[in-house]
């Protein structure tokens, strides 16, 4: 499956339930924790809705990865996907998002 060839889904409100949050309620507490390490002033504060859609582009991020580095390890005649196989599709999934 190459990179944005899915048709884009509808984003439900937050407060009306998305997927997101429905299927992994742990995933926002996560990186919503995960960003704000980054923060450099402790007074910044991030959205629900901007943790949601963090969380989905991590979701499909990791998605993607798992899809070319199998295609890779195919490519290859490999019966298992290695370490080796996300290290090549790396570079070009870095430059796609």
């Amino acid at each position: 499956m190459q990179f944005g060839t899915r048709k884009p889904r509808r984003r439900t409100h937050a407060s009306t339930g998305c997927k997101i949050r429905a299927c992994y309620p742990y995933l926002q507490d996560t990186v919503s924790k995960l960003l704000a390490s980054f923060f450099k002033e402790d007074k910044t504060r991030l959205g629900g809705d901007a943790t949601l859609l963090m969380a989905d582009m991590l979701k499909i991020f990791v998605q993607e990865a798992a899809v070319r580095s199998l295609k890779q390890a195919e490519s290859e005649d490999c019966d298992q996907v290695d370490i080796e196989h996300f290290e090549k599709i790396l570079p070009q999934l870095l430059l796609d998002f």
